[in-house]
């Protein structure tokens, strides 16, 4: 009887630690699929910048996670971000600025698109 308690006593601690050596080859997997994620978005980048459009305009107001601005024409545009654009913080509410973006803009609708850089005009 305690020839059988220590059997499979010894076979449940090889399991575990079988178990434990199997984490190691999916953290190395995992780690395949980020880089070749960055490198998707990287090209992803690369053609949002191909398509990008500009508009020029003033700046009305800036907050954290947004900004407006005025065109020429009257149009006011809404647009946001997650992290905030190349240039922007070298403006302020009244300046004149080129907008590089890709994406559609709408006076009614949110800005789906990313903004790649501000620039003072």
């Amino acid at each position: 009887m305690k020839k059988t308690g220590i059997v499979v006593l010894a076979l449940m601690m090889s399991i575990g630690l079988m178990a434990c050596g199997g984490k190691e080859t999916k953290q190395s997997e995992g780690t395949k699929t980020e880089s070749s994620a960055a490198q998707e978005s990287a090209k992803a980048g690369a053609e949002k910048a191909k398509d990008a459009k500009e508009i020029k305009g003033s700046i009305l107001e800036v907050k954290d996670f947004m900004f407006s601005i005025k065109t020429d024409d009257g149009k006011e545009y809404a647009l946001n971000f997650d992290k905030a654009p190349e240039g922007l913080s070298e403006v302020k509410e009244g300046d004149e600025v080129t907008v590089e973006y890709t994406g559609e803009l709408s006076e009614v609708d949110s800005f789906t698109g990313t903004i790649l850089s501000v620039k003072k005009a």
